[in-house]
């Protein structure tokens, strides 16, 4: 919230524990009309936003595949967390079943 400009508005997204708390002056929000609310799967509706998202992503607009640093098989779970909490890459994505051949991609074009 300090980082806030008046009139500024700070978006909670991602998961926390359920005992995690945040400071907040009251006073400070009040006068300088600070806001802070969340985000649940940005708020949309999923019937809606899921379809438009694959069109997007179908058409070449919406560019997923460059987000993803490595391609896991489902058996190498194990080394796509110990990669991620060592910070070697920042969205592995494991891949089962006919998706298979993703993963002897290994990293993507970042």
């Amino acid at each position: 919230v300090d980082v806030l400009c008046p009139g500024g508005l700070a978006v909670m997204v991602g998961l926390t524990s359920p005992e995690e708390s945040i400071p907040v002056r009251p006073l400070e929000l009040l006068t300088t009309e600070k806001m802070v609310t969340g985000s649940l799967m940005g708020s949309g509706v999923p019937a809606v936003q899921v379809p438009l998202l694959i069109e997007l992503y179908k058409n070449g607009m919406l560019m997923l595949d460059e987000l993803v640093s490595r391609y896991y098989h489902l058996k190498d779970a194990q080394a796509a967390i110990d990669d991620l909490l060592a910070g070697n890459n920042l969205r592995g994505v494991l891949v089962m079943h006919d998706l298979e051949s993703l993963a002897s991609r290994g990293a993507s074009r970042l």
